[in-house]
């Protein structure tokens, strides 16, 4: 997907932009979520991405992602392109505000998006353009698959710095987005409306998945792994993880 040549496109207060941002279920208090977001610096509606919402009978639009508690839609804005997460009408979720919050505590650490704009119903940040993890291993060389796996297990430390776990990351095919060419770009998570913080263990979590993922046995990885989580995730072991992982695809390269 590159949102800067979508032509489909509508301001905030459009009508299909509107009901995207009020999906499934439009209530008096719509609108005013569109016209917060012009105020935030929006400027229109981006219908782009590989999900797609019912707005309205009979009118499909796409969106960036459709989840149970949110929908993700991409944006032009004052910042540049965008990415505006809103929350579900159905959702169970009452706000956005903790999300936000961790948003801007991984931000720092280069962990994640930078929000720019958040409040109970929307949270406007950094666009992540680039393709999934998931999608990022099937790179055919052996140095572009290395980098791609060091960047998802950079990413995934630097949340960890931030004291920030991730729980869907067991299964980071998602959760993991490349901002740019997988084999040339850097690596950010996603989706943390559920995230726990003041804990760390997120490594583990993906080594682990990926090289499962390779099918490939991680060996004596398994004790660095449980040793890294179990003494608070230092950078010394970190840094030997890295190296273990890499001199790992390498022999299978």
């Amino acid at each position: 997907m590159q949102p800067h040549s979508c032509m489909d496109r509508e301001p905030p207060t459009g009508p299909r932009a509107v009901a995207a941002l009020c999906y499934p279920r439009y209530h008096s208090g719509c609108l005013a979520r569109a016209v917060r977001l012009e105020a935030a610096g929006v400027e229109e509606i981006l219908f782009c991405g590989s999900s797609h919402v019912l707005v309205r009978p009979g009118v499909i639009v796409e969106v960036l992602g459709k989840g149970h508690a949110s929908t993700v839609v991409a944006a032009t804005s004052r910042y540049g392109l965008v990415a505006v997460k809103a929350r579900r009408t159905d959702s169970k979720r009452e706000s956005l505000a903790r999300e936000a919050g961790i948003l801007r505590r991984a931000c720092r650490v280069g962990a994640t998006p930078c929000p720019y704009y958040a409040d109970d119903d929307l949270i406007v940040m950094d666009l992540v353009a680039g393709p999934p993890l998931g999608e990022a291993l099937h790179e055919h060389t052996a140095n572009g698959l290395i980098h791609v796996v060091e960047e998802a297990v950079e990413a995934a430390y630097a949340l960890d710095t931030a004291m920030v776990l991730h729980k869907e990351l067991g299964r980071p095919w998602k959760h993991i987005l490349f901002t740019g060419p997988p084999h040339l770009s850097k690596a950010l998570v996603i989706d943390l409306e559920s995230a726990s913080t003041e804990k760390c263990g997120n490594v583990p979590k993906v080594v682990g998945a990926i090289l499962a993922k390779l099918d490939i046995d991680p060996g004596p990885l398994r004790g660095t792994l449980r040793r890294y989580k179990d003494n608070g995730c230092p950078s010394s072991l970190y840094g030997e993880i890295l190296n273990m992982v890499r001199a790992i695809l390498l022999d299978v390269g």
